[in-house]
């Protein structure tokens, strides 16, 4: 019988030539990984791993952004399955993260920098393939 389970995917953007066009937005400063949370109906453990790599490798593409540079999306890995059971009750958890950051840096200050990181890589990479 098939059960629900949630399995991790990490992707990288891995762009590259020059850019045409750069703009205050564009940086060659860091390197795009993408976690991805998906859902899935399987037998076991092994199966949700097969399904989610399959789902992985089908989502991998090559398109230009808009600074005209080649990006290839690239399925690196799964990382981790949990089984939710027979049926998704609500609430249910699908993600968590745990970070450990510098002493008293505060809840406000954390979430600020997570977001503005966030949004940041958004902004630059993700968004400027449109």
């Amino acid at each position: 019988m098939e059960k629900w389970y949630s399995v991790r995917l990490i992707y990288q953007f891995v762009i590259s030539g020059g850019a045409d066009n750069a703009d205050e937005f564009y940086s060659e400063e860091n390197d795009i990984f993408e976690e991805s949370i998906i859902l899935v109906r399987a037998s076991s453990f092994e199966d949700a791993y097969e399904k989610a790599e399959k789902c992985g490798k089908e989502n991998e593409r090559i398109f230009t952004n808009k600074y005209r540079q080649t990006v290839a999306y690239r399925f690196i890995d799964t990382l981790d399955c949990y089984l939710l059971g027979d049926g998704i009750d609500s609430p249910i958890q699908v993600y968590s993260s745990i970070q450990a950051v510098e002493k008293n840096t505060g809840a406000d200050a954390f979430i600020d920098e997570k977001l503005k990181t966030e949004l940041d890589i958004s902004s630059k990479h993700i968004l400027s393939e449109i």
